[in-house]
């Protein structure tokens, strides 16, 4: 459960870097 959790930590940080971008 927690490598659920961090999975999606990471691909949160992601999407907001692709979609957040400059």
């Amino acid at each position: 459960m927690k490598q659920f959790i961090q999975t999606l930590c990471i691909l949160t940080l992601i999407a907001g870097f692709i979609f957040g971008g400059p």
